[in-house]
């Protein structure tokens, strides 16, 4: 299922911020190319299920799942200056029949988003199928390293906002 060719696994056994002997050494690269390869992953697992759709749909998908009636401004992240993406991504769930805007009931300016129900359906079916994949990919790794890692990379997200 996997096109990407291998690359060497770094040693990360002490944390040596000067070593500028290869690319595959400094954190924030591998960083980049596991989370990389998790969005390609996942967008290979859905077309294989059949569905033409990209990890930031369906973060989308699963967001209004949460918040039904969500302001589309609210999917934004104002540091990453994202609404033309997330306008584009909202528009292609829409033509697909997942998605629809309604008038803010209070805000003239703003549209509330909802799932339909097909798109109530097409997100039950791929969350189910989405937490047979996380098990896949996480599962033999130990839970008390995976919660190293997700507090690790909070603590980064929090110094690079």
């Amino acid at each position: 299922m996997n096109d990407v060719p291998e690359t060497p696994v770094p040693r990360f056994d002490q944390a040596d911020f000067s070593d500028r002997s290869s690319l595959d050494n400094a954190h924030a690269y591998v960083i980049y190319r596991v989370a990389r390869r998790l969005r390609m992953s996942l967008n290979q697992y859905f077309k294989g299920l059949g569905y033409d759709l990209g990890q930031e749909q369906w973060f989308i998908l699963f967001r209004l799942k949460e918040n039904p009636g969500v302001a589309q401004v609210a999917l934004t992240d104002p540091v990453l200056n994202d609404q033309p993406n997330i306008t584009r991504l909202v528009d292609s769930l829409v033509k697909k029949g997942w998605v629809e805007r309604r008038p803010s009931l209070t805000d003239r300016r703003k549209h509330c988003l909802f799932l339909t129900e097909e798109g109530i359906t097409v997100t039950e079916a791929l969350l189910d199928k989405a937490v047979e994949e996380r098990k896949r990919l996480f599962g033999d790794i130990d839970p008390e390293e995976l919660a190293i890692t997700m507090r690790t990379l909070e603590k980064i997200e929090q110094k690079v906002v």
